[in-house]
């Protein structure tokens, strides 16, 4: 119906103003150069247009001209040959349909005054000009159409189609009458077409909106047809329909917004703490607008404007912050089974993880009784979750250790006893029955931490570096000497009896000097953790790629662990792509065979 109807809202208009097409205006054809379009394999075609005819020869001007001034140019325009053309010829012809004559001409009148009709029709039907045949095409699509007229108007139209050239004053602004009405009819049509989600965004105005597009025929006299009331009906019926189902959307948006407001107002104090602890300088705010719209705004402590891009504002680290925060309400509303958070912390500061699992897991609305699956690098939470504060987490959290090796996943758990530090780890390894080298490992970042300038650790640091004559190196810009052998001495025995009793420079050096045993012991280590330090070893200038170089220096000193620690000689730390790239390393130098 909505087609139809603009159809003959299109028609209606065309048929009134199908004169009123936008061109130059010219007083005299005679006196004033046309206006052509020139097409290389075409034909050329003046199109003249005019604005205005009237009698009155005062008012004659750039846009008015006398009826005997049309005459004397449509007399000038057949003496010259040319043959009047209809905008369907036009259309025609560029669509390949027809031809055109040889020297075509079109007439065309702006703006649609009512002297178009008084003055024009009677001259272009003398001159028998394709203006009449154009109008007369135009109302007789009227009669397809009757059927949306009033039985009135559809009697009036066909009286004007009888007598196109002899149209009165009257019966000229009877169309125009009709034209007004479809196109304010058209006009809400087209917002009914054109409604969506921008239009009725605000939900609480949807009711009010939507009656906007009812449509009243009683102001449509022209159109008050039994046929238009039948499609106006359906329409009317089915806005009726989503006005009653809107109805219903408000009184549960205002439900919702209530509710909004109460968690809002619970929340936000929460989060505020979070953010005071966690050391960031924002706060949340709820704000009412129109007494019915809440939002909670976030603030700078040391401003007043609320934060409006907060891109620009924060951080990464704050909106992860905020989102991990929001991501916890948004679980505590939906109420899943399992919650898996992937690694949401290891970039923040020690005193802002804390916080933030303070906040996840130990607050009043946190998700703790809740079955979550905590995937981290960051090892202080596991010490903090397994051996400080298992106490405060509700249920007690469980901990395990992740490892893939050739695309197998392995789970080993980790308990209270097996968080130890460094120290007892050290000890513990250095008693074992690993390899002599690799205690000394274990012993020199012993020392590192109890007495970084000591002999026993100058004297393992020339081991590691493969020195045959061990030096003596200053912390303090001294240049390097070598170490006599009272200090040799000294190291030795403090090493044999405190730590290593079978300890000898001479016979650990010699290891460090062949591949062979190096990488023997590489091969049949039981750990990533010791194959990493015999391959420190055996490259003494180290791998050529810097994220391996970095992670192997990393592991070599005590600077970069943990006071806590798990034995990695027990838990594979060392992820398994970085022993890959040392064994393609290893291979190169020690080929198999």
């Amino acid at each position: 119906m909505i087609k139809k109807l603009k159809i003959f809202s299109v028609v209606i208009f065309v048929s009134l103003l199908y004169c009123g097409i936008l061109g130059i205006v010219f007083n005299s054809v005679s006196s004033v150069p046309v206006l052509s379009v020139n097409i290389s394999d075409g034909v050329d075609m003046p199109i003249i247009m005019y604005h205005s005819v009237l009698k009155d020869t005062d008012l004659s001007g750039k846009y008015i001209v006398t009826p005997d001034t049309l005459k004397n140019d449509i007399n000038f325009l057949k003496n010259k040959g040319y043959t009047f053309v209809s905008a369907q010829e036009l259309i025609d012809y560029t669509n390949g349909t027809s031809k055109l004559p040889d020297k075509p001409v079109m007439l065309t009148f702006d703006d649609g005054f009512y002297n178009n009709y008084g003055y024009v029709m009677p001259i272009l039907s003398e001159y028998d000009a394709k203006a009449v045949e154009q109008l007369t095409k135009m109302l007789e699509v009227f009669k397809e159409l009757m059927p949306y007229f009033t039985n009135e108007t559809a009697v009036k139209i066909e009286e004007i189609t009888k007598n196109v050239s002899g149209i009165t004053n009257t019966q000229k602004n009877y169309l125009l009458e009709i034209k007004a009405q479809a196109d304010s009819f058209m006009q809400q049509l087209y917002g009914l077409k054109k409604m969506g989600f921008h239009s009725l965004k605000n939900a609480e105005k949807i009711a009010d909106e939507l009656k906007k597009y009812k449509i009243d025929l009683s102001y449509y006299s022209h159109l008050n047809s039994e046929l238009s009331n039948e499609k106006v009906e359906l329409i009317n019926k089915t806005l009726d329909e989503v006005l009653e189902k809107a109805g219903k959307l408000q009184g549960e948006i205002a439900q919702q917004k209530k509710l909004i407001k109460k968690t809002i107002e619970m929340y936000s104090s929460e989060i505020n703490e979070f953010l005071y602890y966690a050391g960031y300088k924002y706060q949340v705010a709820i704000e009412e607008e129109n007494t019915t719209d809440y939002h909670l705004v976030l603030k700078h402590i040391e401003g007043t404007d609320n934060v409006q891009t907060v891109n620009e504002h924060l951080s990464y680290g704050e909106r992860n912050a905020f989102a991990l925060v929001l991501f916890m309400y948004s679980v505590l509303k939906e109420n899943p089974d399992l919650v898996v958070l992937d690694d949401p912390i290891s970039s923040f500061d020690g005193n802002k993880k804390f916080a933030i699992i303070n906040m996840l897991f130990m607050g009043k609305h946190s998700l703790k009784n809740r079955t979550v699956l905590l995937l981290t690098h960051e090892f202080n939470t596991v010490i903090d979750a397994i051996y400080n504060m298992p106490y405060n987490f509700n249920p007690t959290p469980t901990a395990a250790f992740l490892t893939t090796k050739q695309g197998i996943l392995q789970e080993k758990e980790i308990t209270k006893a097996d968080i130890k530090s460094f120290g007892e780890i050290a000890h513990a390894n250095i008693s074992s029955d690993m390899d002599s080298l690799n205690k000394l490992v274990y012993l020199r970042r012993l020392l590192e931490i109890e007495n970084a300038s000591g002999l026993a650790w100058q004297l393992l640091s020339n081991i590691f570096h493969k020195r045959e004559k061990p030096e003596y190196h200053f912390s303090n810009g001294t240049p390097n000497r070598l170490m006599t052998p009272e200090e040799i001495q000294d190291a030795t025995n403090e090493i044999k009896t405190n730590y290593i009793s079978d300890f000898d420079y001479d016979t650990e050096y010699q290891k460090t000097q062949d591949i062979t045993v190096l990488k023997e012991l590489y091969q049949n280590s039981g750990s990533n953790y010791e194959k990493l330090q015999i391959y420190r070893i055996m490259f003494n200038e180290n791998s050529s790629n810097s994220v391996i170089k970095k992670f192997v220096n990393e592991a070599f000193h005590i600077e970069n662990d943990y006071l806590f620690q798990l034995n990695p000689c027990e838990y594979d730390t060392v992820p398994q792509y970085i022993i890959d790239e040392c064994d393609k390393d290893i291979l190169e130098i020690c080929p198999q065979g």
